[in-house]
């Protein structure tokens, strides 16, 4: 319905806020007959992750939509980068009215910051507009892991990750202590955290991992060679609200025995955190070997999901929400001692794959699309005292900063209906200390041409005050019907008052208060084509 529809509800409330003496544009596209004119969009363009790391290759893909009612014919796509960087070409094959096809393109990003993106298709038809579509990609440095352990998985994950990230470019970058140092550290400051040694770990420090994790943090839990299933229960699984997705019951099998082993199967399922896992011909999660590993409780919860199983079918991975955040539990350890994986080219991939996917939570949106949430936490810490986001259209309002009770701040922005790019700048005593932004999509519907009927129009005229042309047959030019917006009874009657009390003065103050007066139109609303 159209008063449910949030693209009227801000022409509306435009309508509302203009100045007395605006003028309101409504455009009417003159059609021959009842037929749609050709209308090929891009109604979507989405990568594969919104964070990458330097070189890593994005994956886009281009949703293209044939709004005509005829057949399109063959055309192409064109990507580019920015503004002038053209990426490729990309052949659209012809598309029957009302079809989509999905176009992709891989391109390594070879330069630190975000990145605009965007595809356009090359077609001759009556809504220019929808033609392209653009997305944000970033291009990361450095995200912060803390890496708590006293085994020898440290030693594999520093290799996967090279030297911990400390090299210039590296996309994760570890800190590694041991339980007992964990209550010295400020979560805040990591984007995720691998928790491998309990030993020392405490009431207090669990209290404040799970408000890690509910604020948007991700834990990922992979009990060494050593741990002890009572210990973990009691610290991890334990209370109203547990921060591991299951009860450890016992151990299986023996680690010295390398002739029995379980295998991995393939993941089947559609998840971001496996996908790449799944590809048996690039990687070699199928030649795994698990010769001892910990036992859940059974059956697990409803509210978790299972991202790799063992050959007979039972859970070795498993994931929960938790707030904001998420947490994985694997049934055997990071290192060597229970299982070859870390010897395999599977482990590397599954390091960075699993830390992207446990990331992505704490990470600032770029792409929204119409109408969603900007949903920001603000460091611990910070400076920031003030947050003025910069609209499309270029107004700059304040936005208000909210505490919980926890003593985290944030900001929520949810006046998204128009589409474009947003700017947030961050400063204190009016002083510039960060800027961050994100980009709105255009809704699809924007793309529909379908006409609207006489019900319609008199909804329009009613509820917005909206004056239409009548249509003329058979032209092919777009009508526009200017209409000067009705002034407001209070102010009409003052305007008056005033100028009969001016009549009866001097010749002077007479010329004066002409010169006061409103003898030019306002500003022009116009509606978006």
């Amino acid at each position: 319905m159209l008063e449910k529809d949030g693209r009227w509800l801000v022409v509306s409330q435009q309508v509302v806020e203009a100045p007395a003496g605006s003028v309101l544009r409504t455009l009417r596209v003159s059609r021959t007959g009842d037929e749609l004119q050709d209308n090929m969009a891009v109604t979507a363009l989405v990568p594969n992750r919104e964070v990458i790391s330097l070189g890593e290759p994005v994956e886009l893909v281009a949703t293209v939509h044939n709004f005509g009612q005829s057949q399109s014919p063959t055309s192409v796509l064109r990507w580019s980068q920015g503004q002038d960087d053209a990426l490729g070409i990309t052949s659209v094959p012809a598309l029957a009215s009302g079809a989509s096809t999905t176009v992709k393109l891989e391109h390594p990003l070879s330069e630190l910051g975000v990145h605009e993106l965007s595809a356009t298709i090359e077609s001759g038809d009556g809504l220019v507009a929808d033609n392209e579509a653009k997305t944000q990609v970033h291009v990361a440095e450095g995200i912060p892991i803390l890496i708590v352990d006293q085994s020898r998985a440290s030693h594999y994950l520093q290799a996967a990750l090279g030297e911990f990230g400390q090299e210039k470019g590296s996309v994760f970058r570890g800190t590694q202590v041991t339980s007992r140092a964990l209550e010295e550290e400020t979560l805040s400051d990591y984007e995720a955290v691998i928790l491998t040694d309990i030993t020392e770990l405490t009431a207090p420090t669990v209290d404040e991992l799970t408000a890690y994790v509910r604020r948007g943090g991700g834990l990922w839990l992979a009990p060494q060679s050593g741990s002890s299933p009572a210990l973990f229960n009691e610290f991890l699984a334990s209370g109203e609200t547990p921060l591991s997705p299951a009860s450890l019951v016992t151990i299986t099998g023996d680690a010295d025995q390398r002739e029995h082993f379980e295998v991995i199967s393939p993941p089947t399922q559609m998840h971001p955190a496996t996908a790449l896992l799944a590809d048996t011909e690039r990687l070699d999660l199928d030649d795994v070997r698990i010769y001892r590993r910990y036992l859940y409780t059974t059956p697990l919860p409803n509210d978790l999901s299972v991202l790799l199983r063992g050959g007979q079918g039972h859970p070795l991975v498993i994931e929960k929400t938790l707030g904001k955040g998420r947490v994985l539990m694997q049934a055997f350890p990071l290192d060597g001692k229970w299982s070859n994986l870390p010897s395999m080219q599977a482990y590397v991939a599954m390091v960075y794959e699993w830390l992207w996917y446990l990331t992505e939570p704490s990470q600032s949106p770029l792409n929204l699309s119409s109408g969603g949430a900007y949903d920001y936490l603000l460091p611990e810490r910070s400076e920031i005292e003030q947050v003025t986001m910069t609209s499309p259209g270029g107004e700059s309002d304040p936005l208000t900063i909210t505490t919980a009770a926890d003593g985290t701040r944030r900001i929520r922005v949810t006046e998204t209906q128009v589409p474009g790019d947003y700017r947030l700048e961050f400063s204190c005593d009016g002083k510039p200390v960060d800027e961050k932004g994100f980009r709105v999509e255009r809704s699809r519907s924007e793309s529909d041409l379908t006409r609207f009927y006489d019900v319609m129009l008199e909804f329009l005229r009613i509820e917005f005050g909206m004056l239409f042309d009548d249509e003329k047959a058979g032209t092919t030019s777009v009508e526009a019907a200017a209409v000067a917006r009705r002034q407001e009874p209070l102010w009409f009657w003052l305007l008056m008052g005033v100028i009969l009390f001016l009549v009866g003065e001097s010749a002077l103050a007479y010329s004066i208060a002409k010169n006061r007066t409103l003898t030019t139109p306002g500003a022009r609303l116009s509606k978006a084509r």
